[in-house]
């Protein structure tokens, strides 16, 4: 046995076992990619039309680097989070991955209402939260924000 067959990792065939190692997998990666995720650029774009009411849309471009929008959440919202005040019952709208680039890039977009605008504009900021594949990974991850105005 060479000393590379002795580092390499015995197959399991446990799926259990499998599953777990994969979950430590992902976990790993996550806690290296995380630090580079960047909100890199947020715009509106011209009202919807035909929606009943009026809508603008957002599009929030993000760097993951080897992370997958199936491993964020990116939403905009109005809420606010400090230490010095109390989370308020803001107004949040979760934004989809509409486009995907080659390298590390995607682009998430989602519909705002015009009163949202017209009212809450100064608190409108971009969320990109990191979904939790094991207990600690939600609490340990700090969100990236970035306000839109």
């Amino acid at each position: 046995m060479t000393a590379m067959e002795a580092n390499r990792p015995v197959p399991t065939t446990d799926p259990l076992a499998a599953a777990k190692d994969a979950m430590r997998e992902l976990a790993e990666v996550r806690q290296r990619e995380w630090p580079g995720v960047r909100i890199t650029d947020v715009t509106m774009v011209a009202d919807v039309p035909f929606t009943p009411d009026r809508h603008q849309r957002v599009r929030v471009h993000v760097r993951l680097g080897r992370l997958m929008p199936a491993d964020v959440r990116v939403h905009l919202t109005t809420e606010t989070h400090s230490a010095d005040t109390a989370q308020d019952d803001g107004w949040t709208r979760r934004l989809v991955a509409s486009q995907t680039y080659d390298n590390g890039h995607f682009v998430f977009e989602g519909h705002v209402p015009v009163h949202v605008l017209e009212t809450m504009a100064s608190h409108l900021t971009v969320v990109v939260e990191a979904l939790p594949q094991t207990g600690e990974m939600a609490t340990q991850l700090e969100p990236v924000r970035r306000r839109v105005v």
